[in-house]
């Protein structure tokens, strides 16, 4: 079954722009789909498999990470290949190979020459289809791993990311690093992962994105060819456990050998299939993403507090977070103390601006390729913004139309009305976590600080915020 996706957006009065959406998305008979986007403005392709499986669907082997170890697996040889004839058949082709785990989904991709695009394809379904799962080789790969742990638990960034998941989340598993526990991916077997492999790795669970200066008929010939006879096989989406509603302000701090502090803060928002998600996208993109966003041109440029802040809004279907970080100093009288208090302000008087400075930042965060997306998914630039929609699919689990469908409204609504009110209410809806990695030494000064700010600053913030409200 092919359906075409070739949908222009009516230009209404005072309505933002989005890229027209020109893929065709074909669904084999055991329930793989296939989307192809012919772009012929360079004779390059993007080819990537995505399976709808990552940290979130362990199940009863959450937290051990075994969604990340099978990605390396893969690599580790097939029945007709072994490590070194993956890798060398794929630059022998002049294509490059990655591959990326995230909490609901594992992605594996060539970028590459078009006329490779079938060699890149035979190579791919090899991996996904007949990797050994070699116990020998599991077990030196296991120790890699290791290393990135380590390698992780060294890296302040990746520690307040954890601080931040463990503190925001009780029960669902976004609480758990992607990676997974030292202790808990020490008990793991052959017969784990080759079951995680077994229950998600089927054709009815992926699809296939190609993206790039193709034909079309070629490459669905070519899918045909490698993928048809892959069996379906029943699977039962995996069930999560709901997280609880917040009923309290969190905070935490660690101590950590770095000379700068990380402070995070940090809201649990809607799922990515809430209708607020897409505007909470934009809000994330103007307040923290690059140099020019409010955040950094405030606490950075202006006012020098923080050498480093970022905003984002990152989302299971069910549940998901809106959060800053800021890196910087915060030993006695340095002015990282006063980023404490004006992580919320600088954050409200933004969101007071005018929108037409919202509609027009807006309007270039989703059209323009080169604020964003090109460099968010390191891709060919046929593939940038079809891959913004298939991370949406793969997050939402909804066809590629509702997605866009999606996008619209939320840049309609954006532009035909003030979207303050509705985001400010999404987040005094929501409690707060407050968090800091903190040097050694100086953990009763910087907790205190940390204390001081959201215990007794962040409600005198909230209030001030209402009274604004009740005036608008």
């Amino acid at each position: 079954m092919k359906k075409a996706l070739s949908r222009a957006v009516s230009a209404k009065a005072g309505a933002l722009s989005v890229p027209s959406l020109d893929a065709s998305v074909t669904t084999l008979p055991n329930g793989l789909e296939v989307i192809v986007r012919e772009d012929h403005a360079h004779p390059l392709v993007s080819v990537q498999i995505w399976i709808k499986a990552g940290s979130m669907h362990e199940e009863q082997h959450t937290g051990a990470g075994i969604a990340h170890c099978v990605e390396h697996m893969l690599f580790k040889g097939t029945e007709k290949r072994d490590p070194a004839q993956i890798s060398q058949g794929i630059q022998a082709l002049g294509g490059y190979v990655n591959a990326y785990t995230s909490f609901n989904r594992t992605v594996y991709w060539i970028d590459g020459l078009a006329e490779h695009a079938g060699g890149y394809l035979d190579i791919l379904a090899d991996m996904i289809r007949h990797s050994k799962f070699d116990a020998d080789e599991l077990t030196r790969e296991k120790e890699v791993i290791r290393r990135e742990m380590a390698m992780d638990n060294d890296d302040p960034g990746s520690t307040i990311q954890h601080l931040m998941q463990a503190t925001a989340f009780r029960q669902h598993p976004l609480r758990h690093p992607i990676i997974g526990h030292r202790e808990v991916f020490d008990q793991i077997s052959r017969a784990d992962v080759y079951g995680f492999v077994q229950r998600h790795y089927v054709p009815n669970n992926a699809f296939i994105v190609i993206a790039g200066d193709v034909e079309t008929s070629a490459v669905l010939d070519s899918v045909r060819s490698l993928f048809g006879d892959w069996q379906r096989r029943a699977f039962d989406p995996v069930l999560l456990p709901a997280e609880p509603r917040q009923h309290g302000s969190r905070s935490a701090a660690k101590n950590f050998t770095t000379e700068l502090t990380r402070i995070a803060l940090g809201w649990q928002i809607p799922g990515e299939n809430h209708e607020d998600k897409p505007a909470l996208d934009v809000l994330a993109f103007l307040l923290g993403s690059g140099r020019s966003s409010r955040l950094y041109q405030e606490l950075r440029e202006k006012r020098s507090l923080a050498h480093y802040i970022w905003a984002g809004a990152w989302c299971a279907p069910e549940v998901g977070l809106f959060k800053t970080i800021a890196k910087g100093s915060l030993r006695p009288k340095s002015p990282l103390y006063g980023v404490l208090d004006l992580f919320v302000s600088a954050e409200l008087r933004f969101v007071r601006s005018k929108s037409s400075d919202l509609h027009t930042l807006a309007e270039a965060r989703w059209t323009n390729p080169r604020l964003g997306l090109r460099e968010s998914y390191g891709r060919v630039l046929a593939a940038t913004y079809l891959v913004k929609l298939i991370t949406l699919v793969a997050e939402t689990d909804s066809p590629i139309p509702e997605i866009h469908e999606l996008l619209v409204k939320a840049l309609d609504y954006l532009a035909a009305k003030d979207p303050v009110p509705a985001l400010i209410t999404r987040f005094e809806q929501r409690l707060a976590e407050m968090l800091g990695i903190i040097p050694e030494g100086e953990n009763g000064m910087a907790a205190a600080a940390i204390e001081d700010s959201f215990h007794r600053k962040l409600p005198v913030q909230r209030r001030q915020l209402a009274d604004w409200m009740a005036k608008k």
